[in-house]
Protein backbone atom coordinates (compact mmCIF):
# COMPACT_ATOMS: atom_id res chain seq x y z
CA UNK A 1 0.00 0.00 0.00
CA UNK A 2 1.12 3.54 -0.62
CA UNK A 3 1.78 5.95 2.22
CA UNK A 4 -1.58 7.61 1.71
CA UNK A 5 -4.61 5.46 1.09
CA UNK A 6 -8.14 6.60 0.47
CA UNK A 7 -11.10 4.31 0.14
CA UNK A 8 -14.49 4.22 1.74
CA UNK A 9 -14.27 1.30 4.13
CA UNK A 10 -14.41 0.83 7.84
CA UNK A 11 -11.13 -0.68 8.94
CA UNK A 12 -11.02 -3.92 10.88
CA UNK A 13 -8.95 -3.98 14.03
CA UNK A 14 -5.27 -4.12 13.18
CA UNK A 15 -4.22 -7.64 14.09
CA UNK A 16 -1.79 -8.73 11.38
CA UNK A 17 -0.55 -5.22 10.62
CA UNK A 18 1.10 -4.78 7.22
CA UNK A 19 4.07 -2.52 6.59
CA UNK A 20 3.41 0.76 4.82
CA UNK A 21 5.44 3.48 3.17
CA UNK A 22 5.54 6.80 5.04
CA UNK A 23 3.14 9.46 3.83
CA UNK A 24 4.98 11.89 1.53
CA UNK A 25 5.85 15.31 2.92
CA UNK A 26 4.53 18.56 1.47
CA UNK A 27 4.73 22.25 2.36
CA UNK A 28 3.21 23.58 5.58
CA UNK A 29 1.54 26.61 3.99
CA UNK A 30 1.40 30.17 5.20
CA UNK A 31 -1.56 30.03 7.60
CA UNK A 32 -0.34 27.47 10.11
CA UNK A 33 -1.13 28.49 13.69
CA UNK A 34 -0.52 26.06 16.57
CA UNK A 35 -3.12 25.60 19.26
CA UNK A 36 -6.24 25.06 17.15
CA UNK A 37 -9.25 23.85 19.16
CA UNK A 38 -9.97 20.10 19.24
CA UNK A 39 -13.11 20.14 17.10
CA UNK A 40 -14.49 17.20 15.12
CA UNK A 41 -17.24 19.40 13.66
CA UNK A 42 -15.77 22.22 11.59
CA UNK A 43 -18.89 22.27 9.40
CA UNK A 44 -21.72 24.46 10.65
CA UNK A 45 -25.30 24.60 9.38
CA UNK A 46 -25.47 27.23 6.65
CA UNK A 47 -21.84 26.83 5.55
CA UNK A 48 -21.47 27.19 1.79
CA UNK A 49 -20.04 24.31 -0.19
CA UNK A 50 -20.14 20.54 -0.08
CA UNK A 51 -19.99 18.83 3.29
CA UNK A 52 -16.90 16.63 3.67
CA UNK A 53 -16.42 13.88 6.25
CA UNK A 54 -12.86 12.64 6.72
CA UNK A 55 -12.27 9.43 8.62
CA UNK A 56 -8.60 8.92 9.27
CA UNK A 57 -6.06 6.95 11.16
CA UNK A 58 -2.42 7.46 12.01
CA UNK A 59 -0.06 4.49 11.73
CA UNK A 60 3.63 3.73 11.92
CA UNK A 61 5.43 2.09 9.00
CA UNK A 62 4.84 -1.35 10.56
CA UNK A 63 1.09 -0.68 10.24
CA UNK A 64 0.49 -0.30 13.97
CA UNK A 65 -1.97 2.42 15.06
CA UNK A 66 -0.51 5.41 16.89
CA UNK A 67 -2.59 6.49 19.87
CA UNK A 68 -2.28 10.05 21.08
CA UNK A 69 -0.95 11.52 17.82
CA UNK A 70 -1.92 15.16 17.35
CA UNK A 71 -3.54 15.69 13.92
CA UNK A 72 -3.74 19.38 13.02
CA UNK A 73 -5.77 20.31 9.94
CA UNK A 74 -6.68 23.62 8.36
CA UNK A 75 -8.04 24.80 5.03
CA UNK A 76 -9.87 27.54 3.17
CA UNK A 77 -13.65 27.79 3.13
CA UNK A 78 -15.66 26.73 0.06
CA UNK A 79 -15.01 30.15 -1.53
CA UNK A 80 -11.22 29.89 -1.14
CA UNK A 81 -10.99 32.33 1.79
CA UNK A 82 -8.89 31.57 4.88
CA UNK A 83 -10.31 32.54 8.28
CA UNK A 84 -8.14 32.61 11.42
CA UNK A 85 -10.94 31.11 13.54
CA UNK A 86 -12.65 28.64 11.15
CA UNK A 87 -11.84 25.34 9.45
CA UNK A 88 -9.01 24.51 11.87
CA UNK A 89 -8.63 21.68 14.34
CA UNK A 90 -6.09 19.80 16.41
CA UNK A 91 -7.35 16.31 17.35
CA UNK A 92 -5.66 13.54 19.31
CA UNK A 93 -6.04 10.07 17.87
CA UNK A 94 -7.74 7.38 19.91
CA UNK A 95 -6.21 4.09 21.05
CA UNK A 96 -6.85 2.73 17.55
CA UNK A 97 -5.06 5.68 15.90
CA UNK A 98 -8.31 7.01 14.45
CA UNK A 99 -9.73 10.51 14.11
CA UNK A 100 -12.75 12.03 12.38
CA UNK A 101 -13.44 15.52 11.00
CA UNK A 102 -16.61 16.97 9.48
CA UNK A 103 -15.91 20.05 7.36
CA UNK A 104 -16.53 21.47 3.87
CA UNK A 105 -14.68 20.80 0.65
CA UNK A 106 -12.22 23.70 0.48
CA UNK A 107 -12.34 26.16 -2.39
CA UNK A 108 -9.51 27.04 -4.72
CA UNK A 109 -6.62 29.01 -3.31
CA UNK A 110 -3.24 29.04 -5.04
CA UNK A 111 -3.83 25.93 -7.11
CA UNK A 112 -5.85 22.77 -6.44
CA UNK A 113 -8.23 22.42 -3.50
CA UNK A 114 -6.33 21.10 -0.49
CA UNK A 115 -6.22 20.57 3.26
CA UNK A 116 -3.03 21.13 5.24
CA UNK A 117 -2.10 18.46 7.78
CA UNK A 118 0.56 18.29 10.51
CA UNK A 119 0.82 15.10 12.57
CA UNK A 120 2.92 15.03 15.73
CA UNK A 121 3.70 11.98 17.88
CA UNK A 122 6.44 11.74 20.54
CA UNK A 123 7.96 8.54 19.10
CA UNK A 124 8.08 9.69 15.44
CA UNK A 125 9.28 12.64 13.35
CA UNK A 126 6.59 15.20 12.62
CA UNK A 127 4.68 14.77 9.35
CA UNK A 128 3.82 17.90 7.35
CA UNK A 129 1.67 17.19 4.29
CA UNK A 130 -1.42 18.21 2.32
CA UNK A 131 -4.46 16.32 1.08
CA UNK A 132 -5.66 16.95 -2.45
CA UNK A 133 -8.72 15.48 -4.17
CA UNK A 134 -8.68 13.14 -7.18
CA UNK A 135 -11.94 14.56 -8.55
CA UNK A 136 -10.50 18.09 -8.63
CA UNK A 137 -10.00 18.92 -12.33
CA UNK A 138 -6.77 20.84 -11.57
CA UNK A 139 -5.18 18.31 -9.17
CA UNK A 140 -2.36 17.70 -11.67
CA UNK A 141 -1.21 21.30 -11.12
CA UNK A 142 0.21 20.29 -7.75
CA UNK A 143 3.73 18.97 -7.39
CA UNK A 144 2.29 16.09 -5.30
CA UNK A 145 -0.63 14.45 -7.16
CA UNK A 146 0.23 11.28 -5.19
CA UNK A 147 -1.32 12.99 -2.16
CA UNK A 148 -4.75 13.15 -3.84
CA UNK A 149 -7.46 11.21 -2.02
CA UNK A 150 -10.65 9.67 -3.33
CA UNK A 151 -13.96 11.32 -2.49
CA UNK A 152 -17.11 9.22 -2.43
CA UNK A 153 -20.61 10.63 -2.67
CA UNK A 154 -22.97 9.70 0.14
CA UNK A 155 -25.53 10.94 2.62
CA UNK A 156 -24.90 12.12 6.17
CA UNK A 157 -27.79 13.02 8.47
CA UNK A 158 -30.14 13.05 5.48
CA UNK A 159 -28.01 15.49 3.47
CA UNK A 160 -25.62 14.90 0.54
CA UNK A 161 -22.00 14.67 1.64
CA UNK A 162 -18.56 13.63 0.45
CA UNK A 163 -16.61 10.94 2.34
CA UNK A 164 -12.89 10.19 2.45
CA UNK A 165 -10.86 7.66 4.41
CA UNK A 166 -7.23 8.56 4.96
CA UNK A 167 -4.18 6.82 6.41
CA UNK A 168 -1.31 9.02 7.55
CA UNK A 169 1.85 6.96 8.06
CA UNK A 170 4.68 8.35 10.20
CA UNK A 171 8.35 7.54 9.63
CA UNK A 172 10.48 5.96 12.33
CA UNK A 173 12.98 8.10 14.22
Amino acid sequence: MAGLVAAVVLWPAVTGAQSRDPTPESGIGVWYAPGAPALEELWRPGDAGERLLIRGRVLDTAGAPLAGALVEMWHADAGGQVHPDRFRTGLATGADGRFRVSTVLPGYIWGPRHIHVVVTHPAHPQLVTRLFFKRDPVVQETDRPDLAIILEDGVHQGEPALFADVELVLRRK
